[in-house]
């Protein structure tokens, strides 16, 4: 005990102090026990009296070393959340490979790219911004029971969503007319995560306009019938990109048929035909011959002598064989 160095006949502690960062009890016998402040390191000192058999007395001190506890050890931690997904990690969370006594969380920095808190005791969340896939990482300090402190780090690893596939589509557009296409129709057969249209190239007999809303508008060049094709490209909320082909027939104008209406008036002739015949042997007049008229634009055959000729006679017709003749013909038209 304590008075195993000190001198004199029949010594026993008679007397002895409280040190400050701690409990003492001291036995007669010199027997010490000392407990320290929770978290107390360092020197700590209080005083004792001894009396021997005579009554007589002297006091000394007792000194007393309190070494703090191995220093705490932080080691890294990892995590892995899928896209746009918080991380919940449960205690002993972050400090379940960690060393030390008593140890607990007491800071942190934050993520590049999202937001973390993490708890005393180990807990942590994770939540990425909108969007992100990739790694981010956050520091970290620990402390012990007599505040020795360390620092390692959380690694996060957020993994991109499945990468878009963007299907071509086809449309057939009218003659000289716009076409528009709704985006929701446009990416109904394209697969991704919060797809949208980026970009277009232009179409070789056209334009192609994409809306603030997606809506993407092929215009035919004028007077363009035919196949015409453009390409769009669709991203993701990571960032990942797809291309597909569009293809526009343009329809040829339509053909526009106009049905003609002809009115026929029909009319009555009246044709008073003298005719003269003289015969090819003789002066002498013949009969005079009085026939209908045709119908306008008939044709006749007029043989004469010989000869065939034929005549279109507007409204008189008469065939006279073996004859010279001369007709006279007056006409009237009635409605």
């Amino acid at each position: 005990g304590i008075v195993g160095n000190d001198s004199g006949t029949g010594l026993t502690v008679t007397a002895y102090g409280q040190p400050a960062n701690g409990t003492v009890e001291v036995g007669e016998d010199g027997s010490l026990t000392y407990t320290p402040n929770d978290g107390f390191t360092g020197t700590e000192t209080f005083e004792y009296t001894v009396t021997d058999l005579a009554g007589q007395t002297d006091t000394a001190t007792v000194t007393i070393v309190v070494s703090p506890p191995d220093g705490p050890v932080a080691t890294p931690d990892e995590g892995r959340t899928p896209f746009q997904t918080p991380l919940v990690v449960a205690a002993p969370g972050a400090l379940g490979n960690d060393t030390g006594t008593g140890i607990g969380v007491i800071g942190h920095t934050d993520p590049a790219h999202g937001t973390l808190t993490l708890g005393v005791d180990g807990t942590w969340t994770y939540t990425p911004e909108p969007g992100f896939s990739g790694v981010d990482s956050v520091t970290y300090t620990i402390a012990d029971e007599v505040g020795q402190e360390a620092q390692s780090t959380i690694t996060i690893t957020v993994d991109p969503p499945e990468a878009p596939t963007a299907t071509d589509d086809s449309y057939e557009a009218d003659y000289d007319t716009p076409l528009v296409i709704d985006a929701t129709e446009l990416l109904d057969n394209d697969t991704g995560t919060e797809i949208v249209v980026v970009t277009t190239t232009p179409p070789t007999h056209g334009t192609v306009v994409i809306g603030d809303d997606g809506t993407i508008t092929y215009t035919p060049a004028p007077g363009f019938t035919g196949t015409d094709t453009f390409t769009y490209t669709i991203v993701d909320g990571a960032g990942q990109e797809a291309t597909a082909t569009v293809t526009v027939t343009v329809a040829a104008p339509a053909t526009t048929t106009t049905e003609a209406t002809t009115t026929t008036t029909e009319a009555t002739t009246t044709s008073e035909l003298a005719a003269v015949v003289t015969s090819t042997s003789t002066t002498a007049p013949v009969a005079t011959t009085e026939a209908p008229a045709p119908a306008v634009g008939d044709t006749t055959i007029v043989r004469t002598g010989s000869s065939v000729v034929r005549w279109v006679l507007p409204s008189v017709a008469m065939l006279v064989a073996g004859a010279a003749f001369v007709a006279l013909s007056r006409r009237r038209r009635t409605a």
